[in-house]
């Protein structure tokens, strides 16, 4: 009797120190937890995100202090080209690498404007042969870019939704030289060159230069504009006559601002004539025409610039 009650005894008294460390275990582990969120508000009082990567390592979890990429996910690196499909149909398109061989844009007719874009996505092999499926608004599949490319341009041929196949040919950024070369380049999305910007950059850097030794009117932004200014046979006009011409030269009508350029056709210069005046400052380029048997013909981008008054 006397050894079962001491058996009693001693089952009571481990199930006390049982409890009693699971009790203390217990507030101990309320403690830590709440000295955590304690630290976890005290952070959260400065900036949340220190807050989660306090907490993150308190569980062992790998943390980075690298800033977050915001074109994750998106395009990085881009290039603009501008030029013509079948020699009539002004486009500015945009492409940018995902990928090495993963490419997406966008491209626009410059009489619709920069707000009407259809979607490109597309491929590139080893030997820099581009294909580009365009896309509108509803996903579908409206027509196909296919044909060489390279830093400097893109061209091959364009088949529209009807099947219809016609030639393209783009230019990136360019400055011409004497020789005719182009030189081109490349820029970061960041640092995106505007049409503006490339036109007055190709003026200010042919100052004295004749059309003829920079092929003036074959430049393909100042082509681009001016076709979408005039149209095709205006441009045709422009081109047919521009045979007896001035330099490219700087302060038409004592403006600072305009660059001017003309030609007209050799023995008959009166009658067919052209002058092209470009606003740095403004960004408008305008053209008069003057054809034989008619009084001038004034075409602008920016009706509030009148360089001719």
């Amino acid at each position: 009797m006397k050894r079962m009650g001491l058996i009693i005894i001693a089952i009571i008294a481990l199930s006390l120190i049982s409890l009693l460390g699971y009790r203390s275990y217990k507030s101990t582990a309320i403690e830590e937890e709440y000295q955590r969120q304690m630290a976890i508000d005290t952070y959260s009082g400065a900036t949340p995100e220190y807050a989660i990567e306090k907490e993150q390592e308190e569980f062992g979890l790998e943390v980075s202090n690298d800033v977050p990429n915001p074109t994750v996910g998106s395009t990085i690196i881009g290039f603009e080209y501008y030029g013509m499909i079948n020699e009539k149909y002004s486009i500015v398109m945009n492409l940018a690498w995902r990928e090495p061989s993963e490419i997406v844009g966008s491209y626009y007719y410059v009489k619709n404007g920069s707000n009407n874009t259809l979607e490109l996505s597309g491929s590139k092999n080893s030997n820099d042969y581009m294909v580009l499926k365009e896309y509108n608004s509803a996903g579908e599949n409206t027509g196909t870019f296919e044909g060489k490319w390279s830093l400097n341009s893109y061209s091959g041929t364009f088949t529209n939704y009807k099947g219809v196949k016609m030639p393209f040919k783009l230019y990136s950024e360019t400055t011409a030289t004497n020789d005719s070369d182009i030189i081109f380049n490349s820029y970061q999305k960041s640092n995106t060159f505007s049409i503006s910007n490339s036109l007055s950059s190709f003026f200010s850097k042919n100052v004295g230069k004749y059309p003829s030794d920079i092929n003036l009117l074959e430049f393909p932004l100042l082509k681009t504009r001016l076709i979408a200014l005039v149209g095709n046979n205006n441009y045709n006009f422009i081109k047919t006559y521009f045979q007896v011409v001035t330099p490219i030269k700087l302060g038409f009508n004592k403006n600072p601002n305009l660059y001017e350029v003309s030609g007209g056709e050799e023995h008959n210069c009166m009658s067919n004539n052209t002058t092209i005046v470009y606003n740095q400052q403004l960004d408008n380029l305008t053209v008069q025409l003057i054809k034989e048997g008619s009084d001038p013909f004034i075409f602008q981008e920016k009706k509030d610039d009148s360089p001719f008054e």
